[in-house]
């Protein structure tokens, strides 16, 4: 720097004994210049040049050493069989190696980036001609203390030289070089193409050996692979556990199952391959009865160790069914042994029970519907439980309880009890006279109805139905009539109960050739699935004149009198063979 101050210096004389006294401008020490654009620029691209590259380098060395030292330990690991804790600090030098070239090639250089006058340092150093005039120039312009003592002409016209100099040479490629890239670029390749190679020619045992690398568990890998399908795995006490594994590489016909149970027995179960898929192998535990641990082998393959853990189910330990009757049947609520179950439909049957562990859930599942009902658990206790139900009108064939303990596992071989759901069955009505099915009477007739009403708990509604058809005009339509009499209910469901009915009193009056349809119908009190209604077969009553009636009298006298002259006949063949057969027997 003295010597660009020895130069200005001179500069500055020549052009003090040639200006005109007050041409030239005295600059306060310390006085802050502009940095000229061009300068700054270039200064600039040096410092982004340098980011880039450090990430760069940062990037390349990391692809060519992670490749590197992880094919290196496959290859150790294949050989050596190396144990967990010893890959445990492979994978932690590994990630050591990462760290610091992260640091060294991004961190640092992004956390303490170039600055003007660093920049401007470096560029001094890698270009020597131009003789400290840019740090010159850097520091002129940021007016420190001890800085432009001299013209303002002067430090000007270094200002423009410098930046004249700087523009029209690439300092930013001559300062940050890229040859360690270069080279470094070229390792990188080359550990990527082996890394892939490697990979690809060994696969499938090259990705077991990355696993392993991650720490997996996984065997070493042989000829065949042993992947395995199922892993850890609960089942139930009694229950049956499938158990599985695929083999890569080599497939072999048959395969054995080692397992270890809790007790320290030992057992090898030969396994085959599945009908679906040859290289599936597989085996059904039966009646699991403690936890155990098993591993697959197949050909040189051994598969990774896993677990079974048998887990108790809870047992249904006591149960109680109660029945609540519909209240319009006005029975009492009753208790019924737990086995066979007779449901009146419409009632609310509660369930209260406990079991030999702690419930999370209990459900009643409703055979034949389809249906669950979830009971309320811990009441009084973590083991008990108590849930509702309504009986349905049909469909509900029998129920089972399902109890799930804290672990979730849930009860097996669920006991079903057989439900047999009664109906309210709608009352029974019978109209006992008159007897026939078609009766003909006169207008003032006044026929007497015998009949009785039967129900299961009460009957609500009894009228007497009838249809009435009037005879229309000549070439007409008859006109029907649609019509019901209330009847007295029965005091006694059984009793026989009879009804007198007055043609006479019909409104509007009957007339000759009326007919009557009628019968009995009756409604039970059931408001909960009913009401069951229950009627009697139709009977007709015709309304005919008084000739119409003589003649029908006549003509079943008549009807009546040949019949006992047929009788009065076939008693008097019947003598005349018997006394025959006398004589021809006596001597």
């Amino acid at each position: 720097m003295n010597t660009v101050f020895d130069r200005l210096r001179k500069r500055q004389k020549a052009v003090q004994t040639t200006a005109r006294p007050g041409s030239l401008i005295a600059l306060p020490p310390g006085t802050p210049l502009p940095l000229p654009a061009g300068i700054v620029r270039s200064l600039r691209q040096v410092m982004a040049r340098q980011k880039r590259v450090c990430l760069a380098e940062c990037v390349v060395l990391l692809l060519a050493l992670i490749p590197a030292l992880w094919v290196v330990q496959a290859l150790v690991d294949w050989w050596l069989n190396l144990p967990w804790l010893v890959r445990f600090i492979l994978l932690g030098a590994d990630l050591a190696v990462v760290g610091y070239v992260v640091y060294r090639f991004a961190w640092r250089p992004l956390s303490k980036p170039l600055t003007l006058e660093t920049a401007a340092l470096r560029v001094e150093k890698e270009i020597p001609e131009f003789r400290s005039a840019l740090i010159s120039a850097v520091e002129l312009s940021a007016g420190r203390p001890g800085g432009a003592q001299g013209s303002l002409a002067l430090v000007q016209e270094l200002l423009v030289r410098v930046s004249a100099k700087v523009q029209a040479t690439p300092i930013a490629s001559r300062v940050v070089k890229t040859a360690n890239l270069r080279r470094w670029w070229k390792w990188a390749l080359l550990s990527v193409i082996v890394a892939l190679g490697a990979g690809a020619a060994f696969w499938p045992k090259s990705r077991v050996l990355v696993e392993r690398i991650l720490l997996s568990t996984a065997p070493l890998p042989t000829r065949t692979i042993v992947v395995p399908i199922s892993r850890d795995e609960s089942a139930v006490v009694g229950a049956d556990v499938k158990l599985s594994a695929r083999a890569e590489g080599v497939v072999p016909r048959s395969g054995v199952l080692h397992v270890i149970f809790a007790n320290k027995d030992r057992q090898e179960i030969p396994v085959s391959a599945t009908m679906e898929d040859a290289a599936v192998f597989a085996v059904t535990m039966q009646n699991v009865q403690q936890s155990f641990t098993y591993h697959f082998a197949l050909n040189d393959g051994v598969g990774p160790d896993f677990v079974v853990t048998a887990k108790t189910a809870p047992v249904l330990e006591t149960v109680r069914f109660g029945q609540k009757y519909p209240a319009y049947t006005g029975m009492a609520e009753a208790e019924m042994p737990a086995g066979n179950l007779a449901l009146l439909a419409g009632s609310r049957i509660r369930i209260e029970g406990r079991a030999t562990q702690p419930l999370r859930e209990a459900l009643v599942r409703l055979e034949g519907i389809n249906s669950e009902v979830k009971a309320e658990t811990g009441q009084p206790d973590a083991q008990s439980f108590a849930g509702e139900f309504v009986v349905p009108k049909e469909g509900l064939t029998g129920l089972s309880l399902i109890l799930t303990n804290g672990d979730g596992v849930a009860s097996q071989e669920n006991t079903i009890y057989r439900v047999e759901v009664l109906e309210d069955r709608s009352p029974v009505v019978e109209l006992s006279a008159p007897s026939g099915e078609r009766l003909s009477v006169l207008l003032t007739s006044r026929p007497r109805l015998s009949f009785t009403v039967k129900d299961d708990f009460a009957v609500k509604k009894l009228a007497l139905k009838y249809e009435l058809t009037r005879p229309g005009p000549p070439g007409g339509e008859p006109s029907i009539e649609l019509g019901e009499i209330p009847l007295a209910l029965p005091k006694d469901g059984a009793a026989a109960q009879t009804f007198t009915w007055d043609l006479a009193a019909q409104k509007p009056a009957l007339t000759e050739g009326c007919t009557l349809s009628y019968w009995m119908e009756a409604a039970d009190n059931n408001d909960v699935t009913g009401p069951g209604v229950g009627q009697t077969l139709k009977k007709t009553l015709a309304i005919v004149s008084q000739a119409e009636k003589r003649a029908e009298m006549l003509e079943i006298l008549g009807a009546r009198a040949a019949e006992i002259e047929e009788i009065s006949n076939t008693q008097k063949e019947v003598n005349e063979d018997l006394d025959s057969t006398i004589r021809k027997n006596t001597p």
